[in-house]
C-alpha cells in the first residue's frame, strides 16, 4: 500500500469571512512521482504531481521549486518547506503540481540562483505543459509562499495562456532591498545559511523515493515538532551553516551579493518582480504577515502599489511557522470563484482586510494605505542626557530637550560585559499612556537627526505595546546603513520608503545628518493606558524578535564600527503613524 503524505492544516485559514459556497473535500489522493516535464531546449525538468484519483479533468495549482522536491511533502518544520498541504489542495479538487526549477531534485541542467531570466522562461513553460496533461481542465493558478510566490509574480508577468489567476502569500519584489540587503547592510545570517542549506550539494539535485518524506510526514508534521524546532534553531545554525557544503553556483553567488555587488545592480533587477509588476494582468490574490521583517517585509504592498490587475490583499497576524499550513482555505477559496467559477462571494469582498492586533480581530479598508486614517508624529523628546532613561514620545516638537547618545558596538565585537553596566546600546522612548483606545495601522515612518564618531553606522528601530503592568509585545521593525540615506523618491511608495541604491555619504564625524526609513508595517488597537515604545540602536540582535513571536527575523552584522551615536531633538526626529477611527 502506498503511505500518502500526512494531511493536515493548522493557524487560520480565513481573512475574516466565511465563503457562501465551499465544495467537500471528497476526493482520495494520487500521487505521481517525478514526472518528466520538457523544456523546449531538450532538458527535462521532474515535477510530483498530486491529484484526485478519479478520473477527470481538474483546475491545477502549480508550485515551482528551486529546493528539494521531497521536503515539500515531508512535515520537516524546514523554512523551504513552503508549497503547500498537498493533500488538502487534492482533496479539494485540484492537482497540484510540485516542479523542480533545473539542476534541483532530478531535473537536469544546472540551477542559476537565483530567479535567472532562464528559470523564469521555465516556469512559463512548464504551466503551459501542465494545462495540456490528460488531467487538467486547462485552467492553472500557483500555489506558495516566498520563493514559491515570488516565482508566481514572475510567471505571471510573462502572460501564458493558460495561467488565469495567482495568490503569491508573503514574498518580496526586490531581490536586493527586501532579501539579500536590508537597509543598505547584507543580511548575513539569512544569506549564509540561505545558501549554505539550499545550495547543500548532498541534497540540492537528489531524488528521493515519495515513500520516505511522507513516511517522515506522519512523524515530523507535529505542531511540538516546530515548536521544539524554534527553540532549538537558534542554537544550531551557526553549526548548520558552517558545516555545509554548498554547490560552486551557490557559492559564486553568495560572493556575488555580499561583495561585489552590494549596491544593486541589473543582476538584482532581472530577477525581482518590481520591474515586471505591471504586465501583471490575471486577478491576484496578496497575502503578508505582520511577521514578515527579516523576508518580504514590503513586497505585497510594494505589488499592491505597482500592479494594475484586479487584486485583494489581506494582511495576516506574525506567524513564522513552517511547514506552511495557514490560510490554505483563503487561498483555495480564491481560486474556487476564479478557476471553478463558484459564487462563494469572494467577488464581493473589501480590497483590503487586514488583522488588527490588540483587539484580535479583522477589519476591512477599501484601499491601502486606509484613506480614513490620520498621520500622527511622536517627537523625540530626551529630558535629560541619561541614556538609560525612557524618554517622552510627546505630540509636540520639543524646545528644550537634550540630545541623548548611545553606544554602538558591532556585533562581534569583544568587550568587557562591564560596559553595559554603565553605557547603554538602546534608547527607550514612550508616550504617555493613551487615554482611549487607538488604532493604528498603515505606514510607519522613524525620521531622525543622527550624528557618530564614525563615518558610517547602523540604525535599527523596534516598535512595541507596552501593557501598564509591564509586559511587551512587538510590533514593528526598521533598520538602515547611514551613507546610504539619499530617497529614492521615484521609486518610493506610500509603504516604503527606498533609498538611492549607490548613493554612498559617508558620514563626517560629530556631524548631524538626516535619516529616514520606513518601519515594517503593524496593525495594533493600543488600548486605553497602553503605550507605545520606541527602542532605537545599532545592533539587531539587542533590538529583535524571535520566531517564538511569529516573526521571521535574522540578525545583521551591524554596526560596521564602534561608535557613540547621538540622536538630536528638534522637528526631524520624529516617529510617524496613522491612526484610525476604531
Amino acid at each position: 500500500m502506498q503511505i500518502k503524505p500526512h494531511t493536515s492544516l493548522h493557524g487560520p485559514q480565513r481573512a475574516g469571512w466565511t465563503a457562501h459556497l465551499t465544495p467537500p473535500a471528497e476526493h482520495q489522493l494520487r500521487e505521481d512521482a517525478a514526472v518528466p516535464v520538457p523544456m523546449p531546449d531538450g532538458t527535462r525538468l521532474r515535477a510530483d504531481v498530486f491529484r484526485p484519483r478519479e478520473t477527470g479533468r481538474y483546475p491545477a495549482l502549480v508550485s515551482w521549486s528551486a529546493y528539494p522536491r521531497f521536503i515539500q511533502t515531508s512535515g520537516a518544520p524546514a523554512f523551504n518547506n513552503e508549497a503547500g498541504v498537498v493533500g488538502v489542495t487534492a482533496a479539494r479538487g485540484y492537482a497540484h503540481v510540485l516542479v523542480g526549477a533545473r539542476g534541483i531534485g532530478g531535473s537536469g541542467g544546472e540551477y542559476d540562483p537565483w530567479f535567472s531570466p532562464q528559470e523564469q522562461r521555465d516556469m512559463a513553460e512548464a504551466i503551459a505543459w501542465v494545462a495540456d496533461q490528460p488531467w487538467c481542465d486547462g485552467s492553472v493558478g500557483m500555489m506558495g509562499i516566498s520563493y514559491f510566490a515570488i516565482s508566481q509574480l514572475l510567471a505571471a508577468a510573462q502572460r501564458p495562456p493558460a495561467l488565469k489567476a495567482i495568490f503569491p502569500y508573503d514574498f518580496s519584489t526586490d531581490l536586493y532591498r527586501h532579501i539579500v540587503y536590508h537597509g543598505g547592510l547584507p543580511d548575513t545570517d539569512f544569506d549564509a545559511l540561505y545558501v549554505g542549506v539550499n545550495g547543500e550539494r548532498n541534497t540540492l539535485d537528489r531524488s528521493v523515493p515519495p515513500f520516505v518524506p511522507n513516511t517522515l510526514s506522519h512523524l515530523l508534521d507535529r505542531e511540538r515538532v516546530g515548536k521544539a524546532f524554534d527553540r532549538l534553531f537558534p542554537r544550531i545554525v551557526g553549526r548548520l551553516v558552517r558545516r555545509s557544503k554548498p554547490k560552486q553556483q551557490f557559492v559564486r553567488a553568495y560572493a556575488r551579493i555580499v561583495a561585489d555587488e552590494p549596491y544593486g545592480s541589473g543582476w538584482y533587477d532581472e530577477r525581482s518582480a518590481w520591474p515586471v509588476l505591471d504586465r501583471i494582468e490575471v486577478p491576484t490574490g496578496l497575502g503578508v504577515t505582520q511577521g514578515a521583517v527579516a523576508l518580504h517585509q514590503f513586497g505585497p504592498y510594494d505589488a499592491w502599489h505597482r500592479m494594475r490587475a484586479p487584486r485583494k490583499l489581506f494582511i495576516a497576524p506574525p506567524d513564522a511557522a513552517r511547514p506552511w499550513k495557514t490560510f490554505h482555505e483563503e487561498i483555495l477559496a480564491f481560486y474556487d470563484y476564479h478557476l471553478k467559477g463558484i459564487d462563494n462571494g469572494y467577488d464581493r469582498l473589501a480590497p483590503v482586510r487586514y488583522w488588527l492586533q490588540g483587539a484580535d480581530t479583522w477589519r476591512i479598508a477599501e484601499d491601502w494605505p486606509p484613506p480614513d486614517t490620520e498621520k500622527m508624529r511622536l517627537y523625540l523628546a530626551p529630558l535629560s542626557t541619561d541614556a538609560k532613561e525612557t524618554h517622552p514620545l510627546a505630540p509636540e516638537a520639543p524646545s528644550g530637550s537634550a540630545d541623548v547618545s548611545f553606544l554602538a558596538m558591532p556585533r562581534s565585537t569583544l568587550y568587557p560585559g562591564e560596559v553595559d553596566r554603565y553605557e547603554t546600546q538602546v534608547l527607550r522612548f514612550a508616550t504617555e499612556p493613551f487615554g482611549e483606545d487607538t488604532e493604528m495601522v498603515g505606514p510607519i515612518t522613524l525620521s531622525l537627526r543622527i550624528s557618530s564618531t564614525a563615518i558610517d553606522t547602523y540604525l535599527t528601530a523596534r516598535l512595541s505595546d507596552l501593557a501598564p503592568d509591564g509586559p511587551r509585545r512587538s510590533l514593528s521593525f526598521g533598520y538602515q546603513r547611514a551613507a546610504i540615506r539619499s530617497v529614492d523618491e521615484e521609486y518610493s511608495t506610500p509603504t516604503e520608503i527606498v533609498h538611492e541604491r549607490g548613493a554612498l555619504e559617508p558620514l563626517t564625524p560629530g556631524e548631524p545628518v538626516r535619516l529616514v526609513f520606513s518601519l515594517t508595517v503593524s496593525a495594533n488597537l493600543f488600548r486605553r493606558g497602553h503605550r507605545l515604545l520606541l527602542e532605537i540602536g545599532s545592533r539587531t540582535d539587542l533590538i529583535g524578535a524571535s520566531f517564538a513571536e511569529g516573526f521571521v527575523y535574522f540578525d545583521l552584522d551591524a554596526p560596521p564600527y564602534p561608535a557613540r551615536n547621538r540622536v538630536h531633538a528638534g522637528e526631524d526626529s520624529y516617529l510617524e503613524i496613522s491612526v484610525r477611527s476604531s
